[in-house]
């Protein structure tokens, strides 16, 4: 399947999704409507400082995986074959 055909249902469905409100979204207007806008501002701070942790927490373990597994740590490397292209040719779409 072609990814580049799928980018553009995947971006609205991604922007529909940021775009509704959620749970963080109710807790910063009940912050601001019982305590003030300037009481609402750390709320937002201490979410975004959260959403960034687990996004890095996420990347980070990601990445131990992807080191983990042999095949794509450069498991090539004494093959003579570039990482890039290390899986042309197959026809399994690159999975073991």
């Amino acid at each position: 399947m072609d990814l580049l055909a799928l980018l553009p249902a995947f971006v609205a469905a991604v922007l529909l999704i940021s775009a509704s409100p959620g749970p963080a979204m109710a807790l910063i207007f009940r912050r601001a409507a019982l305590h003030g806008l300037r009481a609402a501002v750390p709320t937002v701070l201490g979410l975004e400082a959260g959403l960034y942790v687990w996004a890095l927490c996420a990347g980070a373990g990601l990445a131990a995986v992807v080191a983990a597994d042999g095949q794509w740590a450069g498991a090539e490397a004494g093959s003579g074959v570039s990482g890039s292209d290390s899986f042309a040719g197959s026809t399994d779409g690159g999975v073991a």
